[in-house]
């Protein structure tokens, strides 16, 4: 909901930019169409900011503010269930991860026995180019280790995938997934 916080009116000319300023007062500055420009206060009444809101110039030349909302609201907690996921040879198993692009995914994966896997983590359009059998791309993945830690910030929305695979001709593997969503700081 966007409230006035001020009872000066601004009246903007054309060519130039208009900010709260540090030091509380309003400024303009000149755009690349006006190079003649100044820098100059042009507003007298100070705005007392507060954490957590955006301020402006409104329609009407007044100053306002809106409550910032998070784009992103980190959840803190388990990004999918730990497992032991069961892998066959020559066969793979996709997990969904529960992340939201700007999150931080961290965490580990073992191989229960101390054998080697494959994993990598896609989005749905590279997920499905794998269970096409197409080349795809990975956003992170790792070939031939029997753990591995996963730091990592989630760079667009989803949905993600944490794909598991052994190569063909191996024994059984079971791997326990240990990935968290991690608070903002």
């Amino acid at each position: 909901m966007i409230e006035r916080v001020t009872r000066e009116t601004i009246v903007r000319e054309k060519g130039y930019l208009y900010y709260i300023g540090k030091d509380g007062y309003v400024w303009r500055i000149p755009t690349k169409l006006n190079p003649k420009g100044t820098r100059a206060k042009v507003g007298t009444e100070k705005i007392p900011r507060v954490d957590g809101y955006m301020y402006f110039l409104d329609k009407q030349g007044f100053v306002a503010r809106v409550k910032m909302e998070s784009e992103i609201e980190t959840r803190a907690g388990p990004a999918c269930p730990p497992g032991p996921y069961e892998l066959d040879s020559g066969e793979y198993q996709e997990v969904p991860l529960d992340v939201d692009r700007g999150e931080r995914l961290q965490g580990r994966l073992v191989e229960e026995d101390g054998q080697d896997f494959d994993w990598v983590i896609v989005d749905e359009r590279n997920s499905v180019a794998v269970h096409q059998g197409e080349d795809y791309h990975s956003e992170l993945g790792n070939d031939h280790v029997s753990a591995d830690h996963i730091d990592w910030r989630v760079p667009s929305g989803g949905p993600w995938y944490l794909i598991l695979e052994i190569p063909y001709r191996q024994n059984s593997r079971s791997v326990r997934v240990e990935l968290k969503r991690l608070a903002k700081p």
